[in-house]
């Protein structure tokens, strides 16, 4: 009876968790569809620097451009992968099928293997650093002159930018010193005299208040020294903030790695 019971619980451990982690597949696969249909606006910083883009650097910003899109396509793929597995768990376990539990524990043990070694990989920075490295190629780009009529590459690529700063609230690449000291190569950003940053960096102070443009207020924000822990404007990095927000992630993805794997172990075992 005792071994009947642990069975039981077994089984309904196993519907539950691989249901769990069929709706984590599906939220998964929804962000991949989101990020190949809606792309993030860093991507429109890229795409607007990489049109705009004359120099030799053009063939590796385009690159890093395909290498992300890949990775979106490589998240859909695994993730409805992911799905089909647990739908194979929760059959198995419903109907006690061994051989449908043990195909089920070699595929997730396969897949495992395979998000184990994404992980390793991403975490090495290879393609964050490659973003990094293109987004920081975009500033060469920008003018703070440029109008639709006199020059629409960089007229895009200044608005793009301005607008990608002002929604998520930060400044430059890594931080606002990537304007003040002209990144990539001392370029010069056409700021007026006086001016140290764009108008993006100055739409809304810490506290709430937002900045009108062309005020008093924003000219003063566009000459405040580039600090980057400034305590009454948003100078911290878009590119910094964002992998930050992916590092506080870090935790929940291992733990969801944790759980397939005690899935893999529990089934063997059943």
């Amino acid at each position: 009876h005792l071994k009947m019971d642990l069975r039981s619980i077994l089984k309904n451990f196993l519907i539950v968790a691989n249901s769990i982690v069929s709706i984590l597949g599906i939220v998964a696969f929804s962000i991949g569809i989101w990020v190949v249909v809606d792309k993030p606006a860093f991507l429109d910083v890229l795409n607007s620097a990489s049109d705009a883009c004359t120099g030799d650097d053009c063939d590796s910003m385009s690159a890093g451009l395909t290498l992300y899109t890949t990775g979106a396509g490589i998240i859909i793929a695994m993730s409805f992968l992911t799905v089909c597995v647990a739908v194979l768990g929760c059959c198995g376990a419903h109907k006690q099928s061994r051989v449908m539990l043990t195909s089920f524990s070699v595929i997730l043990l396969l897949q495992f293997i395979i998000m184990l070694a994404g992980a390793i990989v991403a975490n090495n920075g290879g393609l964050s650093q490659d973003i990094e490295d293109d987004m920081i190629q975009t500033l060469a780009y920008y003018n703070d002159n440029a109008t639709e009529t006199s020059d629409p590459q960089a007229f895009a690529v200044k608005e793009v930018w301005n607008k990608f700063q002002a929604e998520f609230e930060c400044c430059g690449v890594r931080n606002v010193t990537d304007w003040s000291g002209g990144l990539p190569m001392n370029f010069n950003y056409s700021f007026p005299a006086g001016l140290n940053k764009p108008q993006g960096c100055c739409t809304l102070k810490r506290d709430g208040t937002p900045i009108e443009q062309d005020s008093a207020d924003e000219t003063a924000c566009r000459k405040a020294p580039a600090n980057a822990t400034d305590t009454t404007y948003y100078f911290g990095g878009c590119f910094t903030g964002m992998m930050e927000r992916v590092d506080n992630h870090k935790s929940s993805m291992i733990t969801v790695g944790v759980l397939d794997r005690k899935s893999t172990r529990l089934n063997s075992s059943h």
